[in-house]
């Protein structure tokens, strides 16, 4: 059973278990702002491109530059992240799910 006072959050780059995704970096590099990044993702969930062909098509970062940062740094890290052992988005889920049924068995 569900735990009511148990509150879940969306997770952020920050929370993310598999590294900082591609937005954080490009802010971080200030190629984006945090309120370009609202806008690319609120144009991802409409038209259901990818975040990356968002921010070319609309000339905010060069295709090159996305494909750069996703071969030689993003997916670098996450690779290490998971041989390191990092639990994954749903291995987490589970565990708090199982953690509240045991609470409220």
């Amino acid at each position: 059973m569900h735990n009511p006072n148990h509150v879940r959050r969306s997770p952020s780059a920050q929370d993310n278990p598999r590294g900082k995704r591609l937005g954080g970096y490009l802010v971080e590099a200030g190629l984006l702002t945090p309120a370009q990044i609202d806008v690319a993702l609120n144009d991802q969930k409409s038209s259901g491109k990818r975040f990356g062909e968002v921010l070319a098509a609309r000339g905010w970062v060069k295709q090159q530059t996305i494909e750069y940062l996703m071969q030689k740094v993003i997916l670098p890290e996450q690779e290490a992240l998971q041989q390191a052992g990092t639990p994954d988005e749903y291995q987490v889920i589970t565990r708090d799910k199982r953690i509240d049924d045991e609470a409220n068995s």
